[in-house]
């Protein structure tokens, strides 16, 4: 039981913050350190009972005028106090085995009355200091923020009172698109969606959803131990929640800002979140006017009691050991599911993950070994190219070569190392077309290979982009076609059609449906017979015909709203055939490749293709409407030197 005495500096909780201004400096940070940052200070002391991972690089430097502080608590006296504070507020991402939340991680919290400091940190765990603020009265009016705190310039200098942070306007305006970034992501940490209208002026709206709205604090609380001082006495991980009474005004501070923070020893917070040279250039700066009100704190996780100096107890939990995990198998997709499950060094703690593999040698489908009975040849099996959409397989190797950190000069040392861009695809036809081969060129994209990937709804946009290109083509009336009067109608038609689809979202289609048809037919009777035994205008009519055909299918199975799965009972060719595709488009090497690349033949026989129709649709219009970069990514070396040996090494 705790003893009360007179004198104490430190108050009970919970604590209401009335009369709050709270200016928020947003700027970029970096976000291996910040994950550093995040280890040592909860998961490596939880023993990974605590996980917790930054959300984003952006963090931000926070400064909070308060008029009135006081305890709610029936022990403590009414009478209120003022405080200022400055901290640097990082998102972050905590689970644990019961949960899993977002909350903001204050590692450096500056106050300016001992009252805050002796409270907040033998309370809950705030890292606070005294410190002395600086700072414009008018938060609109451009000014320099600045905080003096006694630490220790550098190395063999004397405790000293001095600047720490100052914030200075550059004279230049912020982006309103940093202001909407930085109060989206305030929303999602709120818990409140589309709270924040634009231009963020304060509204009912606003106001509604913000009152009552939860905003969690994460502290490591720590006691040294003094008879042991590199030992914890006590040691917890706390999750207090903010919950919002009064909100007063929201509104930017439309200025950009420097945030430079000065060379300390005593104080390395600029090393430790990654900030170059010590400053940086806001992204944006956000003023909040509000009242809150603080909580009792609750436990996640306790231990480093004295004389069990090495207990990591969860709260209500035992202590359990390490998991053991067989995986099966040493191809692609098994250690694909090992990287998974170790890649952070609390996973890795908690696990302990073994490889079964039969053959004695990783690699699976994609293993190089050499074959005694062929003098030793070297054999390998497995394709050696990536097509530009395999975003979660770039993304897994980016980071694979990231951890490996091979010094410069190494071969194969980043991931743009080890693949080389491929634009070109070569068709054959079969013989009776005049010109059996058909060459594809394909252009360049600025986007960078595993990023997201294109919803559903984008890609058939695409898909209807593709026809409208096709029919600008022959309304053009290239040599040879004549295309009729009719002809050039329905194609203007249809492809009007197609964007005014495009803007509903594909809602209600099935009307429009009949006006296909009759298009269907006029290409079919017309334009194909212009196109016989000319390959260039053949390969013009067949992505007409495979377009409009793909177009149709989704249209009629409402595939944007249903989902794609919904046709997964069908084979590829029995979906397109259902919907009126040509001979010319079943049989053509552009549909093989896609049974060819993805091995789907029943039994491994040809004669028997099979792949879902949905996932085979979808992965059409990823291959060629998603890439990125370059269509096709050729690898730079063998599975075992490109891929597997990087593995080994993480």
């Amino acid at each position: 039981m705790f003893v009360e005495r007179g004198g104490e500096l430190v108050l009970p909780g919970p604590f209401l913050h009335e009369k709050t201004q709270f200016r928020s400096f947003w700027f970029k940070a970096e976000l291996e350190r910040l994950r550093r940052l995040c280890e040592r200070d909860f998961n490596e002391p939880s023993g990974g009972a605590v996980r917790v991972s930054p959300l984003f690089d952006q963090v931000a430097l926070a400064l909070a005028r308060i008029d009135n502080v006081f305890s709610l608590s029936p022990l403590a006296t009414k009478s209120a106090a003022k405080e200022h504070d400055f901290a640097l507020w990082i998102p972050v991402q905590v689970e644990t085995e019961r949960e899993r939340f977002v909350a903001f991680y204050l590692p450096y919290v500056f106050v300016d009355q001992p009252f805050a400091m002796a409270t907040g940190r033998e309370v809950y765990g705030f890292p606070k200091t005294l410190a002395h603020f600086s700072y414009p009265p008018n938060p609109q009016k451009p000014g320099v923020h600045t905080v003096s705190t006694w630490h220790i310039p550098h190395p063999g200098a004397d405790l000293a009172l001095a600047p720490l942070f100052t914030i200075a306007p550059t004279g230049e305006f912020s982006s309103p698109a940093g202001w909407a970034s930085i109060l989206s992501h305030t929303g999602e940490l709120m818990g409140i969606r589309e709270a924040f209208a634009p231009g963020f002026a304060l509204n009912s709206k606003l106001a509604q959803s913000v009152l009552g709205a939860e905003v969690k604090l994460l502290f490591l609380h720590q006691v040294r131990d003094a008879e042991q001082p590199t030992r914890a006495l006590l040691q917890q991980v706390l999750v207090a929640s903010c919950k919002v009474r009064a909100l007063h005004d929201v509104k930017p501070l439309v200025h950009q800002y420097r945030v430079q923070v000065h060379p300390s020893s005593s104080h390395p917070l600029a090393k430790e979140i990654g900030l170059s040279g010590g400053s940086a250039l806001t992204t944006a700066s956000v003023l909040v006017e509000f009242d809150f009100e603080v909580g009792h704190g609750r436990s996640l996780w306790r231990g480093g009691m004295l004389g069990t100096p090495k207990v990591n107890e969860r709260v209500g939990s035992p202590v359990r050991p390490k998991r053991k995990i067989a995986v099966l198998g040493g191809g692609l997709g098994a250690l694909s599911a090992v990287a998974a499950l170790t890649d952070t060094a609390q996973k890795a703690g908690e696990l302990e993950v073994t490889v079964f593999e039969a053959t004695g040698h990783l690699g699976g489908k994609g293993a190089s070994v050499r074959n005694p009975e062929a003098r030793g040849r070297i054999e390998e099996h497995g394709l050696h190219l990536w097509f530009g959409f395999y975003d979660h397989a770039f993304e897994l190797m980016r980071t694979v070569y990231k951890e490996n950190n091979r010094p410069p000069g190494s071969p194969l040392r980043t991931l743009e190392d080890a693949f080389l861009p491929h634009d070109r695809i070569m068709f054959y036809h079969s013989t009776h077309v005049r010109s059996p081969s058909w060459v594809l060129d394909f252009p360049r994209r600025d986007a960078e290979v595993g990023k997201p990937a294109k919803t559903p709804a984008q890609l058939v946009e695409h898909l209807a982009f593709l026809f409208r290109s096709g029919s600008k083509i022959l309304l053009s009336d290239p040599d040879g076609f004549h295309v009729s009067p009719a002809v050039k109608k329905a194609l203007f038609l249809f492809a009007t059609l197609s964007t005014l689809l495009v803007d509903q979202g594909f809602r209600g289609a099935g009307k429009y449906l009949p006006l296909v048809a009759r298009v269907r037919g006029l290409l079919r009777n017309t334009v194909e017979k212009a196109a016989e035994g000319q390959a260039d205008r053949q390969r013009i009519v067949f992505f007409i015909d495979l377009a409009l055909t793909c177009l149709t299918g989704i249209l009629a199975d409402n595939l944007v709203e249903k989902g794609f799965d919904s046709i997964n009972h069908l084979d590829l060719r029995e979906w397109l055939a259902r919907h009126g595709a040509s001979d010319n488009v079943l049989q053509s090497p552009q549909l093989k490749i896609v049974y060819d690349m993805t091995f789907s033949y029943k039994d491994g026989d040809r004669n028997k293709p099979s792949i879902a129709a949905g996932a085979g649709l979808l992965m059409t219009l990823r291959m060629a409407f998603d890439y990125k970069g370059s269509f096709q990514w050729k690898m730079n070396g063998g599975w075992v030197r490109w891929y597997f040996h990087p593995f080994m090494k993480c």
